[in-house]
């Protein structure tokens, strides 16, 4: 059985992605994320809302919400 979902991450412009959990997060490449935790949103509304509650300027970094489909494959 698979199980596919909506959810949004946050990006830069220059390709970083999210990670981290808690208030500690990181921006990294998508090659360097390793075992580390995607932040996932489940609205794009909710992904700049997150954004910008870390005080960071959206326009100045050119953070965006990417929409990507989380799967999961059950046996």
């Amino acid at each position: 059985m698979t199980i596919t979902r909506e959810r949004w991450v946050l990006r830069k412009r220059d390709g970083k992605i999210l990670v981290g959990q808690q208030r500690n997060y990181q921006w990294r490449d998508l090659k360097d994320v390793k075992d580390a935790r995607i932040a996932t949103y489940m609205s794009e509304k909710k992904a700049m809302r997150a954004a910008e509650s870390q005080g960071w300027h959206i326009e100045e970094y050119g953070i965006y919400a990417e929409r990507v489909n989380e799967m999961y494959v059950s046996f």
